[in-house]
């Protein structure tokens, strides 16, 4: 009992102690730039220091994130094509070997979409040990839009097309050859497309045009608008392009088209038109056939009668090699 009563009454002295502190407040001044406000023993290791960091988590992270926001597009095709030109005079109606190439990157980051297109093709056929080119054109499309609505979008684009060699005509003169025309435009305006729909709108009520020709001989023919030795010519007016895919049949079939339309403000002057189609069908993993028509009327290039109507029909049968990241 004596021990019990022991140590209660040393709890009790224990209990009833008090607590101090002292606390040292120092006169630092008026300058406070080298104060301080961290313990300065304390370093930040960078995140590669970190022992839980994992460079490989981090690669398929930047990977993902890569994949999310570009869509990646590429389909070479080498075929054999019979082709049909109407009021062309610097094409043949036969058979030749195609290369045709598409390419297309779409960025999206937000409300920011960065969309590029590119896509040309050659074909050449040989008649008596000679090389002969039968199709030769070249065209990339960009456009830059801010969406501020579920379906519209403002936006600027811009368009470029020519050829990537020379051609002459039955007397052997160059007619035209690479940049020579050169066709440039550039529009701002707005684009009408929905989410996860194939078909895309782009209206630009203001945009510039311009023919140039980078090649002296080429120039001093006068034609494609542009009179002899100038250098280019350029008009302003509106422009209205449609774009649309679709895939069907599990992906064997393919429809895509694309047509554009610039009218000039000058209304005394014909607007220029181009019209694309294409349908595709994969016969095998690495065979396919297209049957393609293009229609174009364009006041500024020569034609073989008084319209300027231009059609192009196409059967073709290749190797297709097509990717495309998701």
């Amino acid at each position: 009992m004596k021990s019990s009563r022991y140590l209660l009454l040393l709890l009790f002295v224990i209990m009833s102690q008090g607590a101090a502190a002292q606390f040292t407040i120092k006169n630092i001044g008026e300058d406070w730039s080298n104060t301080q406000l961290r313990d300065a023993r304390i370093k930040v290791k960078p995140l590669e220091g970190n022992r839980y960091y994992s460079e490989a988590f981090a690669r398929a992270e930047r990977k993902r994130i890569f994949k999310e926001r570009n869509y990646i597009e590429v389909h070479p095709t080498v075929s054999l094509a019979l082709n049909q030109f109407r009021n062309n005079p610097n094409q043949q109606n036969t058979f030749n070997m195609r290369v045709w190439l598409f390419y297309r990157h779409i960025h999206t980051k937000n409300n920011f979409t960065l969309d590029s297109k590119f896509e040309g093709a050659y074909g050449f056929y040989i008649n008596t040990e000679k090389w002969y080119r039968n199709e030769d054109w070249f065209r990339h499309n960009m456009d830059l839009s801010w969406r501020f609505a579920n379906s519209w979008s403002y936006a600027g684009s811009t368009a470029i097309s020519s050829q990537f060699t020379q051609a002459f005509d039955g007397n052997g003169t160059l007619v035209s050859t690479v940049l020579a025309p050169l066709y440039f435009t550039i529009s701002p305006g707005i684009i009408y497309q929905k989410a996860g729909k194939p078909l895309k709108i782009v209206f630009s009520p203001a945009a510039g045009q311009w023919t140039l020709i980078f090649n002296k001989k080429v120039a001093s023919l006068g034609w494609y608008g542009v009179p002899a030795g100038h250098v280019g010519y350029a008009s302003l007016g509106g422009k209205i392009r449609f774009e649309y895919e679709k895939r069907f049949a599990k992906d064997r079939f393919r429809y895509w088209t694309d047509s554009e339309l610039f009218f000039d403000w000058q209304l005394d002057r014909d607007p220029t038109f181009f019209w694309n189609n294409s349908l595709e069908m994969t016969v095998m993993k690495y065979l396919k056939m297209i049957f393609y028509v293009q229609a174009t009327y364009n006041r500024t290039v020569p034609t073989k009668t008084k319209s300027k109507w231009l059609l192009n029909y196409s059967f073709t049968l290749g190797f297709d090699m097509h990717y495309k990241n998701k």
